[in-house]
C-alpha cells in the first residue's frame, strides 16, 4: 500500500491509495498518517467504495473499500498553534453560513442545525447563533 500525492494546489493536497485488503492495510494507513509533515493538517479521509470483483471472474455483489483519499491543508509558517478544534471550527464557519449554527444555552458551544440536541452536553435548549 503506497500513498501518492495525486493532486496538489497552493493550499491543499490530496493523497490517494488503492486498497487491496482493507483490514490488512489499516496498519499501513496508520503509519502513513503518522508520517505526514507537521505543516499538513488532515481535514478529511474519504473512502472510495463500490462493487469489487472477486478473485474469479464473478462479481461479489458486495461493496468494499477500493481506496482512500486523504485531504490535507497546507499550514502556513507559524500557524501550527491553529491545529485542533479552533482550526476545525474556523474552517467550518468559513464554509457554512453562520445562520446554520446553533448555540447551546447550557454549555455555550456552537453546533450545526443538523443536531436535535447539543452534541457536547445533550441539552435540548439552544438558540440560533446571531
Amino acid at each position: 500500500m503506497a500513498f501518492t500525492s495525486e493532486y496538489e494546489g497552493t493550499g491543499w493536497k490530496i493523497y490517494y491509495c488503492r486498497i487491496e485488503d482493507f483490514e490488512k492495510d489499516l496498519q499501513d494507513f496508520l503509519a502513513f498518517l503518522d508520517s505526514l509533515d507537521s505543516d499538513e493538517e488532515v481535514v478529511a479521509i474519504i473512502p472510495n467504495t463500490g462493487a469489487v470483483k472477486a478473485r474469479s471472474i464473478v462479481l461479489t455483489g458486495g461493496t468494499e473499500v477500493k481506496g482512500i483519499a486523504v485531504v490535507v491543508r497546507k499550514l502556513e509558517e507559524g500557524s501550527h498553534e491553529d491545529i485542533g478544534e479552533t482550526s476545525n471550527r474556523a474552517v467550518m464557519q468559513r464554509e457554512i453560513p453562520k445562520s446554520y449554527f446553533m448555540k447551546c444555552n447550557k454549555c455555550g458551544k456552537e453546533f450545526t442545525k443538523d443536531f436535535s440536541e447539543c452534541p457536547y452536553c445533550g441539552s435540548q435548549s439552544y438558540m440560533p447563533v446571531a
